[in-house]
């Protein structure tokens, strides 16, 4: 499953992790595409929340789930959403616009772990994203943490062309 494998590597960090799944309709994803970007964006917000916070996974086509730190609009008669939402600092909303760009890296993650990550990771998630017809979004929630928020379109409004086979 998309969201298995990560109670280990959140364990070792004394990270909290809540997954869920839940979903009815089908979607037209390579898997290994899909695979990628849940392990990019999980990555990211393993390195960003402290100790003892929480990180929630999920996946969802009907309803939200009620552990979101604010109310998202998601039209769920087309697309269905992954959701990574992890507890700590969050930044600010001029980098916030930047970090989907290659190679970038915030000013604070270049000063606590310089030389271990190359910025790519959420760049590449959003390739991923816009290749199967969807868009992803970065919403910084004050004083709580992070939302990453993908969406993918439901096979029945799926167009080919839209992925890269």
């Amino acid at each position: 499953m998309l969201v298995d494998g990560y109670d280990e590597l959140a364990s070792q960090h004394e990270i909290n992790l809540h997954k869920e799944v839940k979903t009815f309709d089908s979607f037209d994803v390579q898997v290994n595409h899909m695979m990628r970007l849940v392990d990019n964006l999980v990555s990211n917000a393993i390195r960003y929340t402290p100790p003892t916070g929480k990180l929630y996974i999920g996946i969802y086509d009907q309803q939200l789930p009620s552990w979101l730190y604010k109310p998202i609009d998601v039209n769920f008669s087309k697309h269905g959403v992954l959701i990574v939402q992890n507890d700590g600092a969050t930044i600010s909303e001029k980098e916030s616009k930047k970090i989907f760009e290659a190679f970038y890296q915030s000013e604070e993650s270049r000063s606590k772990k310089a030389g271990q990550h190359s910025g790519l990771g959420l760049s590449v998630a959003k390739m991923i994203t816009e290749n199967h017809g969807g868009d992803i979004q970065f919403i910084p929630v004050p004083n709580k943490g992070t939302i990453l928020m993908s969406t993918f379109v439901k096979r029945k409004d799926y167009d080919e062309k839209n992925v890269d086979e």
